[in-house]
């Protein structure tokens, strides 16, 4: 019976992407963009916990897609998030490259997708003079909306990089791409 429920499943969503692509709206092809936001961040320092707040994030990157599928590299950085405790300042900030795949599900000028792949980052966390630098792998997956008008799209965008110098960062950031 599951499997009767996804054939249908599958079989609306060809059915409703059909018509998207005779009124001109295929959006397959190279790709590029930019997005900004909030990260919302807990700073750890030495496996204490600091510090709860939010920083800016920005993200430009290139993809390729297909019907149902992408692949998008982008660079991304979480600008430094600051904090002033009696006697000495918390700082921390992120900067890396991203490789993701994205599973789209398109409903006219609608694309709802997720994503996943890996982040290659490079964290300071600091107590004062004490900084710390790290590089790390690390898993990245979320998900996102996007309105498309033709060539260019509008999106909104959750993500969840799995970094361990700054724990409990969840990233949603606005923005576009154009289709070439």
């Amino acid at each position: 019976m599951k499997r009767l429920w996804v054939l249908l499943l599958l079989a609306a969503v060809v059915w409703v992407a059909e018509p998207v692509e005779a009124q001109g709206l295929k959006a397959e092809g190279f790709y590029i963009g930019g997005s900004v936001g909030a990260g919302l961040t807990k700073l750890e320092f030495d496996q204490i916990n600091l510090l709860d707040d939010s920083a800016l994030v920005w993200k430009v990157g290139a993809g390729y897609r297909w019907r149902f599928f992408a692949i998008e590299f982008d660079y991304r950085q979480l600008s430094q998030l600051n904090a002033i405790l009696p006697g000495s300042e918390i700082t921390a900030d992120s900067k890396g490259f991203t490789g993701s795949l994205l599973l789209i599900l398109p409903a006219g000028p609608i694309d709802l997708y997720a994503r996943g792949g890996g982040h290659r980052a490079t964290t300071k966390v600091g107590l004062g003079d004490d900084i710390t630098e790290t590089e790390e792998w690390a898993l990245m997956y979320g998900g996102g909306i996007a309105f498309r008008i033709g060539s260019f799209s509008l999106r909104a965008e959750y993500e969840r990089p799995q970094l361990d110098a700054i724990s409990d960062l969840h990233q949603v950031t606005a923005g576009f791409t154009v289709a070439f």
